[in-house]
């Protein structure tokens, strides 16, 4: 009996553990691909600000909260390209 009750408190552990470690990830490429979406449309816009926003936004988030020296100068000539 106490066989049973160590085994399905591990069970439930491991489903616990499985199912926040899958809804992490599936928030993160969710905000990703939003980010990403928002950042391309911005881009074929006017409005430089916002598209420097929401590009320092999509790579915090590529990068969880980092942005690099690379990213920015990538931001850069990105808003150089746009109309």
């Amino acid at each position: 009996m106490i066989n049973a009750l160590l085994i399905l408190g591990l069970l439930g552990a491991m489903i616990a553990i499985t199912y926040r470690f899958c809804s992490k990830w599936l928030l993160y490429h969710e905000k990703l691909r939003y980010f990403a979406q928002e950042y391309e449309k911005a881009l074929s816009g006017k409005d430089k600000k916002h598209a420097r926003d929401l590009g320092l936004t999509y790579y915090s988030v590529l990068r969880r909260g980092r942005v690099t020296q690379e990213d920015v100068e990538s931001i850069e000539v990105d808003l150089e390209l746009m109309e």
